[in-house]
């Protein structure tokens, strides 16, 4: 992170638009940002201790408001390896935006598609559908199997479908986090910072496009990451991140989802 840091400047405007926010935020609730990356950034450029600002990941974290979520998910992981091997596996898989940021990971992933029937892309952007599909047909080599591209049009339509596979795998943080409200195991691969320090804040199961196990089998790299995954620890973190939105809404004077409020009182400070 720290050679990151030492590349990015923000800009007169920026800073000038940042310290404003802040200081609003000071005489209010606070603020919340994507995670650890952007409050180092802000900490070394903007506001040095930066009072009442924290780093929560994305409110998303709580679609599924179960307190013991990652206990249920921690159960599913441990038996990915094992379910792997049976008849009907089968993954979706999320790519970026552009093939150029993580060309190795697009190819052996969409290797996936042919290799567990039933598996599928999912294109998130509909102006990016085409795009992607001849990308992605590109780095394999060879056609999308039929039928395996899909776009889904609302939220409550692609949770259902997510919920219907074994695993999935995602460049794109909110292909994970509608996979995570479905209970459905997920390996985020993040192709930036952005995606990065999102997931490590919400303490998801994660690699970057850098890790060598992509370069085969991308199989090999969920398990390896699936097997870390502790259930426990992700939904201490998660209702700590609860409870510091109901302090922020709360000193707004903003009413919180109930169950948001329900799950902040599952553990103790």
């Amino acid at each position: 992170m720290n050679e990151s840091l030492a590349r990015f400047e923000l800009n007169e405007p920026q800073r000038f638009f940042l310290k404003t926010v802040i200081g609003r935020a000071q005489r209010g609730g606070g603020l919340a940002v994507r995670g650890a990356f952007t409050l180092a950034v802000l900490r070394q450029q903007v506001c040095s201790d930066c009072p009442n600002v924290s780093a929560l990941g994305c409110p998303s974290l709580f679609i599924n408001p179960r307190p013991n979520l990652g206990r249920i998910m921690e159960s599913k992981y441990k038996s990915l390896e094992h379910r792997s091997s049976q008849p009907g596996f089968k993954v979706a898989v999320l790519l970026s935006s552009t093939m150029h940021s993580a060309h190795n990971a697009w190819e052996s992933l969409l290797g996936l598609l042919h290799r567990f029937p039933g598996s599928i892309f999912v294109a998130q952007r509909a102006h990016e559908l085409n795009t992607e599909v001849s990308q992605a047909e590109q780095a394999m080599g060879k056609r999308i199997p039929p039928g395996a591209v899909r776009f889904f049009y609302d939220v409550r339509s692609w949770h259902d479908a997510m919920a219907g596979f074994d695993a999935v795998i995602s460049l794109r943080i909110h292909g994970a986090m509608i996979s995570l409200a479905a209970v459905t195991p997920i390996l985020v691969i993040a192709p930036d910072w952005r995606v990065k320090e999102l997931a490590d804040q919400m303490m998801l199961a994660r690699t970057d496009i850098f890790d060598p196990l992509l370069r085969g089998d991308p199989m090999r790299a969920l398990f390896a990451h699936a097997s870390k995954f502790d259930g426990g620890r992700f939904d201490r973190n998660r209702c700590l991140i609860a409870k510091k939105y109901v302090r922020i809404f709360a000193s707004g004077g903003i009413p919180i989802n109930r169950a948001v409020e329900r799950l902040a009182r599952t553990c103790a400070d």
